[in-house]
Formats: structure tokens, sequence, C-alpha cells
């Protein structure tokens, strides 16, 4: 069975937040999975395929990166705002 078949990439938002492209895949104990500055989700390669074996993998393209929509306000860039956005991000995607 092929991974890749059964990855989901959605979009995901928030009031207030800029819209997320997310690649979602796998069920179990969830993994958040993010890129470095400049990065998309692409930067993982194979990883998040081999880890949805046994986990939920969620990696989202960060604001302003990828397929991710990118804030108009430079605040949204802060780490303060980025943690609050993928604390939403993983209470939707991955609740428990």
């Amino acid at each position: 069975m092929s991974l890749h078949r059964h990855a989901r990439r959605t979009r995901i938002e928030f009031d207030g937040f800029p819209a997320l492209s997310v690649l979602a895949l796998g069920e179990g104990t969830p993994l958040l999975l993010l890129h470095g500055f400049t990065g998309d989700v692409r930067a993982w390669g194979d990883l998040p395929y081999r880890l949805a074996r046994t986990h939920r993998v969620i990696v989202p393209d960060l604001p302003g990166h990828g397929e991710s929509e990118a804030p108009h306000d430079s605040a949204a860039y802060t780490f303060d705002r980025l943690t609050e956005h993928l604390g939403r991000l993983m209470e939707e995607i991955a609740p428990g």
C-alpha cells in the first residue's frame, strides 16, 4: 500500500490567521514536522510518509512559505503568534 496515495493536502483557516496549506497523513500519536526558513513541506522528502506508518503526521507550510498564505502584518511572523497558530492547527487536525 502506498502512503502517498493516502496523503491529504488541505488548507486550514482560522479567524485572524493566514490560511495554511497542510499535509496530513497516517494515524496514531500526532507528530508535527516544521520546515526551516524559506522551506516548505518538500523539505522533509519521504520522511512524513515513513513516519505515517505508525503516527499521525502533520506537516504545514508555515505562513508565507510554500502554498500557505503570506500574512500582510509582520506581527503574524512572531514566535508567539506562530505557536498560537500551530496550536490551533493541532487542535483541528489531531484533536485529543
